[in-house]
């Protein structure tokens, strides 16, 4: 099982037998690999630097949160708590990009309105 999961996460953990430390499935090794449903989520808990804004743009959390529902029961305790915080994550950093999308809307339409006077 170490084996398989050092070849599905890649460079993401550190290895495979830290996934076994953590006490996840070799299911959950699968979602949250590079190619797995969840490698967003996972990726925005623990190293935001490395995803960019359109990776958060494109993240659907409507269709994350129902497959995490559908899979609850099979997730350890301790893997939910970091795929909810990576959600979170993901959450904040879209409103931060809404709210900076705003400022410079305002900030066009002063500049625009202010050159009809």
């Amino acid at each position: 099982q170490a084996e398989f999961s050092q070849t599905v996460v890649g460079n993401y953990l550190t290895s495979g037998a830290r996934i076994c430390l953590l006490g996840m499935s070799s299911e959950l090794a699968e979602l949250i690999s590079p190619v797995g449903a969840w490698s967003i989520v996972w990726l925005a808990a623990h190293w935001d630097r490395k995803l960019k804004r359109q990776d958060y743009k494109d993240a659907d959390i409507c269709s994350l949160l129902g497959d995490f529902r559908a899979k609850f029961p099979n997730v350890p305790l301790r893997a939910i708590g970091h795929l909810l915080l990576g959600i979170s994550k993901i959450l904040a950093m879209k409103g931060k990009f809404v709210e900076e999308d705003a400022r410079e809307v305002q900030s066009r339409l002063l500049l625009a309105c202010s050159g009809l006077e």
